[in-house]
């Protein structure tokens, strides 16, 4: 053979080898259950380093290679299912049951797994308990990819206090730092798990009856107590009744750990016309979706007003630490006039405030249902962390037939399949006011799919007017003007956002999603008139 085929031929084989390499699996390999083969083949993907969550994972009860860890049984394949599409084509295909960040299974597919091994113990009564039926999940508490499994006392409280916010001023509402106990000569938190049972019935007397009062006594002890001077002697008499197998100090003492039920304080909601924004930092629906701490529960169903509503101006703080002004208050009105829905905005500014804006649609789009204005807010929008100097345009995750993840780009819909979502309804209407010198200077409306389109003429009307330090901005939509039409008895989700003096782009204050609705009443914002 000349030289030059040779050449060929060993250029021919060099191109083939990376094909050889992402053939598909084997029989018997990881996705077919042989947890060596197996778990190699997930590994040459997954391995990030000595910090990566699957090293973590390894080191733990769950990686340990006995007959009763998944990793000693079909390894990755005993939590995530055989997944011969994912091992193919990992970027396009899930495995076949998914934790997320990046693709989430169902609530009862992730429990499935879980159950498999942890029926007989932990979760034996799981179905029957109030968790079970609030369809939580085993990853909304647990993070199995760490070393250790087991929650402290102290992660606990973080995890459980995320949903139980009246709860977490502690035991006796002396906070956390004060509700702790000795235990071999070093002070401990006390366990939310001391009194309540997470995974069958929460109420603390079942917890109490089967652990003898253990949430209790980790501060109280009864024997010394029995010699104490500061204890009546018909209190002594009382716990005496300890003794009991069937008694609780909960018996006598009750809603002392925490408040009663019907005393406790709801989390701080706005008045009905006074509505809290803040500034959103570069918070982005990608982020909300994968590493927020509420991303599991978010995927599986929640919105952010469920979590979050009262917790607007802590929120800002959070996100824009480095803001002045991390939110603002607002007073916001809807009312029926002259068959013309009308949205009055007022706050306090300055006459340099250079927009308002409201962002609304009539349940086309899932995701702005849940998370209003931020489903359109990305993480590749100029300002965020994945931009590479595009100009990107607002955008809907539904216009995408490929999501953007590691390894692949975003890819939109073809035209014609955008253009028949948007004959169908399919986008989010965008109204806006701009603001100058204490007037309003022009409005504008966009509809929102794959970008942020310019209406050719706007669909709604605006006024604005500045009097003693006070912004007050009207929005007047026809009910059955372009657009989308208002109708009775139909929900819409909206959004509110205001840019400040020189404030553009993720300088604005935004409001969480809110609802309204005409002839409803289980809405934010019930729209009355005629």
């Amino acid at each position: 053979m000349a030289a030059s085929g040779k050449r060929w031929l060993l250029l021919m084989l060099l191109i083939g080898l990376p094909l050889a390499t992402w053939a598909a699996p084997k029989t018997g390999d990881a996705v077919s259950g042989d947890s060596s083969n197996g778990s190699a083949l997930c590994s040459s993907c997954h391995q990030l380093g000595e910090d990566s969550p699957v090293h973590a994972m390894l080191n733990s009860v769950h990686g340990k290679p006995s007959p009763d860890s998944p990793m000693g049984q079909k390894g990755c394949a005993q939590c995530h299912g055989p997944s011969q599409q994912h091992a193919q084509s990992p970027t396009r295909n899930k495995p076949e049951v998914s934790f997320g960040p990046t693709w989430s299974d169902s609530v009862a597919q992730q429990n499935q797994v879980c159950q498999a091994c942890h029926e007989s113990n932990a979760t034996r009564h799981w179905s029957s308990g109030l968790h079970a039926r609030e369809n939580l999940s085993c990853v909304t508490c647990h993070n199995l990819h760490t070393e250790a499994t087991a929650m402290t006392a102290a992660q606990q409280t973080a995890t459980c206090t995320q949903c139980h916010r009246p709860q977490r001023d502690g035991i006796h509402h002396l906070g956390q730092a004060k509700a702790q106990h000795k235990s071999k000569g070093a002070v401990q938190e006390v366990a939310c798990s001391s009194c309540h049972n997470p995974h069958d019935n929460p109420k603390p007397v079942v917890t109490l009856l089967a652990n003898r009062s253990e949430g209790c006594r980790s501060c109280h002890d009864l024997k010394a107590m029995q010699s104490s001077a500061n204890v009546s002697e018909k209190a002594k008499t009382y716990h005496k009744a300890m003794a009991s197998l069937d008694r609780t100090c909960i018996d006598c003492h009750r809603s002392v750990a925490h408040v009663a039920l019907d005393q406790i304080e709801p989390p701080q909601v706005d008045a009905p016309d006074l509505i809290t924004l803040f500034a959103p930092g570069t918070a982005n629906f990608d982020w909300i979706r994968t590493d927020h701490p509420g991303a599991q529960p978010f995927r599986q169903g929640r919105n952010c007003a469920q979590c979050h509503a009262g917790e607007q101006a802590a929120m800002g703080k959070t996100l824009a630490p480095n803001r002045t002004q991390s939110s603002i208050g607002a007073r916001l009105t809807l009312a029926l006039v002259k068959n013309q829905l009308q949205v009055t905005v007022r706050w306090r500014g300055t006459p340099q405030d250079n927009s308002v804006a409201l962002m609304l649609d009539d349940g086309s789009d899932e995701q702005f249902q849940r998370a209003g204005c931020w489903a359109a807010c990305h993480n590749d929008l100029p300002g965020q962390d994945k931009n590479r100097g595009k100009a990107i345009t607002k955008y809907l995750g539904a216009s995408l037939k490929q999501q953007r993840s590691v390894g692949r780009y975003a890819v939109y819909h073809d035209d014609a399949t955008l253009e028949a979502m948007l004959e169908q309804g399919h986008y989010v209407e965008l109204w806006r006011a701009r603001l100058q010198n204490g007037k309003l200077a022009q409005t504008q409306t966009y509809h929102v799919l794959s970008a942020r389109a310019a209406d050719a003429q706007a669909i709604v009307q605006a006024s604005a007017d500045y009097q003693d330090g006070q912004w007050t901005v009207v929005f007047r939509k026809p009910l059955n003007g372009p657009g989308k039409a208002i109708r009775p008895g139909q929900e819409y989700t909206f959004g509110i956002a205001i840019h400040g003096a020189g404030e553009e782009k993720s300088g604005h204050w935004v409001s969480l999603p809110m609802t309204f609705g005409l002839q409803m009443d289980d809405v934010d914002f019930p729209v009355q008139g005629r």
